[in-house]
């Protein structure tokens, strides 16, 4: 018997390659204030219960952090640059409900590079599966820092790496921290950003409609510099207060901290997991070690 019921189907973000551009803005305005909406309410929470639950803190800030990466992946898909073609556009949308794509943008909100060069290299750093690190740089081999930080965090663990297996456990880190002291979380930058740019009007429809019209002709590359990039910025907001845009509250303050704080878009950008073999970073670690001799 065919079940002629409509199915109930979560994860449709690819919904919006199917829309018109209007018809995108619209959605897109819609569903960043509710991301707005979810992380502040996150954060409030955090507030009433960080000094006596420390380690829900930190849970909850981590899932805030993960919605305003969500938010900034929706942002930089409405606001593609000249190099990037519809192929990228979508791919980049794909990447919404990656873990590690958003842990990316959490990472990448937390530095300020300079030329868009920096920024190709940031993200490639935290894209690889496995990397080198220890007192000399080559001491141990590691997964993936965003998803071991992620599930660390969350998770007990059989884990297996080059001292044997062993059983990890979350509970375990949290009394270690507690015994020196540092059990209290921070609230990262990507979620204040976010935040902020929505309590100013910048996710409303037409200040996306300004945002593309404004980034659409913008030509990025790995020379592009700050000073250059920054300029854009400042047009964008500019543009969204000669048009009567912006929040009645927004202030040149939040403004200035905006154009300061947006980095370049990473629409364009592959955000998936590249694969480094365990052989591979031996080979590295030996001949890193050769060298000092």
């Amino acid at each position: 018997m065919v079940n002629d019921e409509p199915r109930v189907v979560a994860r449709q973000i690819l919904r919006l390659e199917q829309m018109s551009e209007p018809s995108k803005r619209e959605a897109a305005t819609y569903g960043l204030a509710k991301i707005a909406e979810n992380i502040d309410s996150l954060l409030t929470e955090v507030n009433h219960i960080n000094k006596r639950a420390p380690r829900a803190s930190a849970i909850l800030i981590q899932i805030a952090a993960e919605e305003a990466g969500k938010g900034f992946l929706i942002v930089d898909y409405m606001r593609p640059y000249r190099s990037v073609n519809p192929e990228k556009r979508s791919h980049h949308l794909r990447s919404v409900y990656s873990h590690l794509a958003r842990g990316i943008y959490i990472k990448y909100y937390l530095t300020r590079p300079d030329a868009f060069s920096e920024v190709k290299s940031i993200v490639n750093l935290y894209r690889a599966s496995h990397y080198l690190d220890g007192p000399s740089d080559v001491d141990w081999i590691f997964r993936n820092e965003i998803e071991e930080e992620r599930e660390r965090q969350l998770y007990v663990d059989l884990v297996s790496d080059e001292q044997g297996l062993s059983w990890y456990s979350p509970t375990d880190l949290w009394k270690r921290l507690a015994k020196v002291g540092s059990v209290h979380p921070f609230v990262p930058t990507i979620c204040e950003l976010f935040l902020l740019m929505h309590q100013n009007g910048l996710f409303r429809d037409k200040a996306l409609r300004v945002m593309a019209e404004t980034w659409k002709n913008v030509g990025i590359d790995s020379a592009t510099r700050w000073a250059q990039y920054l300029s854009v910025n400042q047009v964008f907001l500019r543009k969204c207060r000669n048009q009567g845009l912006l929040s009645s509250t927004a202030s040149d303050e939040a403004l200035t901290r905006v154009a300061d704080e947006f980095l370049y878009p990473l629409c364009g950008l592959d955000l998936g997991r590249t694969n480094v073999t365990i052989e591979e970073l031996q080979q590295r670690r030996a001949q890193h070690l050769h060298f000092l001799g």
